[in-house]
């Protein structure tokens, strides 16, 4: 979805300053993104 690719941008412009705390950022990030993705998805399918 449009918010999934927007969140890699910034994690992507995010990695280049700051490796670590990125990839820590990323994890948590990624798995909000899956929940709010399959929220999204079943509240459309409903």
């Amino acid at each position: 979805s449009i918010s999934y690719c927007t969140g890699k941008l910034s994690n992507a412009r995010r990695a280049v300053y700051d490796p670590y705390s990125s990839i820590r950022w990323s994890t948590s990030t990624t798995i909000s993104n899956i929940t709010t993705e399959i929220a999204t998805f079943t509240s459309i399918a409903m």
